[in-house]
């Protein structure tokens, strides 16, 4: 069901997921009717139109932010004729929240360590690199990389961009396209010479 879900890009439209960005998130495991606004839920067709008749009813979650700037989020499944959960039950889910923490820290540390692991390989190839996260984000760049500034701009919220508009267009849709988890139009984006700088190919690849 999640599989299906997940192949139709279910997460990118889900209201609820869209809601995550915008709202604070809870310090400990919260039920889903006391933490989303009931139009999203009333809206959740994953509620309504595969999971309901399952006969599973809501969520009992949690959202643990990491120093990297990602979110990890902790959900289970509630049967219907026992939906709402007790004081116990959450106290019993919040006993375990901080060894969740811990394990998505370690987790996102090893997600860093491989990213600067991978922009030193190219460097020793004397490659310009950097790993972005799929939503754009600069986890981690070389020297060769850092040392044109004039081609590669840090922008808002810890992004890049090309210095030039039709690459960086190009650049842009490519990540879009990688978020989305389509096969960008474009992977290999020339950028045209200027006065300060020399002509390249960005190339774009996916880290599996």
């Amino acid at each position: 069901m999640l599989e299906a879900f997940d192949a139709a890009n279910g997460w990118q439209k889900s209201e609820e997921v869209q809601l995550l960005f915008s709202m604070t998130p809870p310090s400990a495991f919260v039920y889903d009717a006391d933490y989303f606004p009931a139009g999203a839920l009333a809206s959740n067709h994953l509620r309504l139109d595969r999971t309901r008749p399952l006969g599973i009813g809501g969520q009992i979650g949690s959202f643990i932010v990491m120093p990297t700037g990602e979110m990890a989020l902790f959900s289970t499944e509630r049967w219907r004729d026992n939906d709402r959960p007790s004081a116990d039950d959450l106290a019993r889910m919040n006993a375990l929240r901080p060894h969740l923490a811990r394990a998505s820290l370690i987790a996102a540390r090893l997600g860093l360590e491989r990213a600067q692991g991978t922009v030193a390989a190219m460097e020793r190839m004397g490659l310009p690199a950097a790993v972005l996260s799929s939503n754009g984000r600069v986890l981690a760049t070389n020297p060769l990389l850092e040392a044109m500034p004039a081609m590669f701009l840090p922008v808002a919220f810890g992004s890049m961009a090309i210095g030039d508009v039709q690459a960086d267009l190009l650049f842009q849709q490519a990540i879009a396209a990688v978020r989305s988890e389509i096969e960008p139009s474009v992977r290999s984006i020339p950028v045209p010479a200027r006065q300060d700088r020399q002509s390249i190919i960005v190339h774009v690849l996916p880290l599996l």
